[in-house]
């Protein structure tokens, strides 16, 4: 955001949901609870100026969740989101194919799928990520399941 400022606003304006995923990506039992709070705290600043509008949901790194950053994320109004599912796409030789067969064993409705866009885990992860994106939308067509956002699934409050 602090790059391409303009991106989140683009973003928001096309109808995608924001979140905060934090400033950094640590392991929070690692992390004290002001230094956990100050960094969803800047995230959300962040986000919320570049974008327009406020971030709802929050995830923790790692899938990790401490109370430091439940309390956090809840007092700046985000309801905290864990994923079903995750293709596992930053593990070592991942393939679009392989991240599909991983999602497929745990895809149901209401689902949350978790794949990451950036190559901050593995330098290869977007590329696979992206690879099996059309292969995970496709599957849900023939499971009958419709995609969309964690609002639009009754998630956020």
């Amino acid at each position: 955001m602090t790059r391409a400022p303009g991106l989140a606003a683009d973003i928001a304006a096309a109808g995608h949901e924001l979140g905060v995923h934090g400033w950094d990506h640590p392991y929070l039992l690692l992390r004290s609870p002001a230094a956990t709070k100050d960094a969803i705290k800047r995230a959300w600043d962040t986000i919320a100026d570049a974008a327009g509008c406020t971030p709802r949901v929050y995830r923790p790194p790692y899938g990790v969740l401490t109370t430091a950053a439940f309390v956090a994320a809840r007092g700046l109004g985000m309801t905290t989101v864990l994923w079903t599912c995750w293709g596992r796409e930053w593990a070592e030789g991942a393939t679009p194919e392989s991240v599909i067969s991983v999602l497929r064993a745990r895809l149901t409705g209401g689902a949350t799928v978790l794949l990451h866009d950036s190559g901050a885990v593995t330098p290869g992860n977007p590329r696979v990520a992206f690879g099996a994106l059309p292969m995970l939308l496709d599957e849900c067509a023939e499971r009958g399941l419709r995609v969309g956002t964690v609002a639009e699934h009754g998630i956020v409050e």
